[in-house]
This record gives C-alpha cells, sequence and structure tokens, in this order.
C-alpha cells in the first residue's frame, strides 16, 4: 500500500507534472506538422517557395494562437501579452499576415483554412485570464493542432486524410496538459490529507487515461486498410509509435500505482518529445519511399 507521507511533497501532483512544450518548442512543432501535412499529401511534396511561404505562414498563425491564449493572463510577463489590449491587436496582426501570405504566395484555399480559426481565435481572447474551461481546453487544442489543416489545403486545396489524422494527433496531445489543469482547483482547493490524497489518486489515474488515449489515437492508422494515411508508413513510423507507446503506457501506469515522482518526471519527458519524433518518423518515411 502507497504511503500516505508522499503527500509531505511541497509541491502538488498538479505542479510536477508538466508537457514542457515553451513557445520556440510550440513554434518548431507548427513547422513540423505543417510540413508533416503537406508531404504525407495526395500531391505529394510542393515546390520550394510554395512550402517555405506556408511555413512561415503556419508559424504566424502559432503566434496568433499563442499571444491569443496567454495575453492577458494574470501570469503573463510584463511586456506585451500583460496588456488584454495589446495582445489582442498583435494576435489579430499575426493572424492577418498569415492570411495574407498564403494568399499572396500559396493558395486561396489556405487562405481560407488560416482564417476560418478567426472566432476561435477572438473567443480565446475574450476569455484570456479566466480561469481554465472545458471550452477553453477545446478551442486550445484545436488551434495548436491548425497548422495542420493549413498545410494540407496548401498542397492539394483541400483537406485531406493525412491533415486529419495530424490534426487527431496534435489535438490529443495539446490537450493531456490543458485538461490537466481543469483539475487544479480541486487538487489545491481539498482540506487535509484524506481529499488531498483522494485527488492525487484521481489525478494520476487521469495522467494514464489521457496518456493511453494519445497512443490508441497514435496507433489506430496502422490497424485500418492500407488509405492515403496508412499508405504513407514505412518502418519509422510503427517503430517509434509502438516503442513510444509502451513507454508512456509503462510510466504513465507506474504514476497511477505507485504515486513514484521519477515515473512522473519521466511521462512527462516522453509526452513531450512523442509528437516530435512521430511527425518526424512520418516524414522520414516519406522521403524513404
Amino acid at each position: 500500500m502507497i504511503e500516505r507521507k508522499r503527500l509531505s511533497h511541497q509541491t502538488t501532483l498538479t505542479q510536477r507534472f508538466s508537457i514542457r512544450y515553451t513557445k520556440p518548442k510550440t513554434l518548431l512543432l507548427s513547422g513540423l506538422l505543417t510540413l508533416a501535412s503537406m508531404a504525407l499529401s495526395d500531391a505529394g511534396m510542393s515546390p520550394l517557395n510554395l512550402t517555405v511561404a506556408t511555413l512561415i505562414a503556419a508559424v504566424l498563425l502559432t503566434g496568433s494562437f499563442i499571444v491569443a491564449e496567454r495575453g492577458g493572463h494574470p501570469n503573463a510577463s510584463s511586456g506585451v501579452l500583460s496588456s488584454t489590449a495589446n495582445a489582442r491587436l498583435l494576435s489579430l496582426i499575426l493572424l492577418a499576415w498569415s492570411v495574407f501570405l498564403l494568399l499572396a504566395f500559396v493558395n486561396w484555399q489556405a487562405a481560407a483554412a488560416a482564417a476560418l480559426s478567426l472566432p476561435a481565435v477572438a473567443a480565446m481572447i475574450r476569455w484570456g485570464g479566466q480561469q481554465a474551461s472545458n471550452g477553453r481546453l477545446f478551442l486550445g487544442s484545436s488551434l495548436m493542432a491548425w497548422p495542420a489543416f493549413v498545410g494540407g489545403a496548401a498542397a492539394t486545396s483541400s483537406i485531406d486524410a493525412p491533415a486529419l489524422f495530424l490534426f487527431a494527433i496534435m489535438f490529443f496531445w495539446f490537450g493531456i496538459d490543458a485538461r490537466l489543469r481543469l483539475l487544479r482547483d480541486e487538487l489545491e482547493g481539498s482540506n487535509g490529507a484524506a481529499s488531498l490524497w483522494t485527488a492525487e489518486q484521481a489525478l494520476a489515474n487521469r495522467i494514464r487515461f489521457l496518456a493511453l488515449q494519445l497512443v490508441i489515437i497514435s496507433l489506430l492508422p496502422l490497424l485500418l486498410p492500407r488509405t492515403s494515411v496508412a499508405g504513407s508508413f514505412g518502418f519509422a513510423y510503427p517503430v517509434v509509435a509502438v516503442v513510444m507507446g509502451v513507454m508512456v503506457i509503462y510510466h504513465s501506469s507506474r504514476v497511477a500505482r505507485d504515486m513514484d515522482d521519477v515515473h512522473l518526471r519521466r511521462t512527462g519527458e516522453v509526452l513531450t518529445i512523442y509528437p516530435f519524433l512521430l511527425i518526424l518518423a512520418l516524414i522520414v518515411d516519406h522521403m524513404l519511399q
């Protein structure tokens, strides 16, 4: 039986668990996501000038989402993001530049895909600084995965199966950390060791459940009949998906069973690099075909 003395940690389980995606890592992931969506499309890789323009537009679009999500938040830095009005203006400027680049150098379908994110961006700006909710969770995860649609539209002038597949992976990945934040108030508001212990156990089980969801989404295309998505797989993606999936399930299960900080840290580390390796594996498979 797990000893309750583990609760003597100065920080709660929610605070100790983190998926370390900083702003630069998020922007890098956005570029990789866009590139993979273009490479895996039915049309194949686009010309260099179109690819570069799409990547720049996708990074600007993600920057707009980051500003919309974090602007005006009480924990924002003392810079431009500390003001809701400044954050709103900067977010809309970045979004407008993204749409302009796509319209001028790529195609109107990609520009439309980027422009369709405007209502969600406006909602995120309006909710800036407010407590996390299911609505913010859904919008935030959707926006961070949105470059998959932009890349697919840039390459094929439509949203194809690879773009939907990549969007699903990124949506679940960005949603894991956001979903865990919804339990923060419950955990920090627990009174007494017994209620805190129950909350921490519930959170550990949630980490395992969400990690399992991500693994299933990542492995599902391997079990489907040969499609435009499944046909893109060589050896790299299945190997990475299986190995990383086994690792994240093992460590998250040990967290749920033992409430162990070592496995808690390992779970966060694996989930941090999981999408990077999956997308890189897809690109490698495409290059070797």
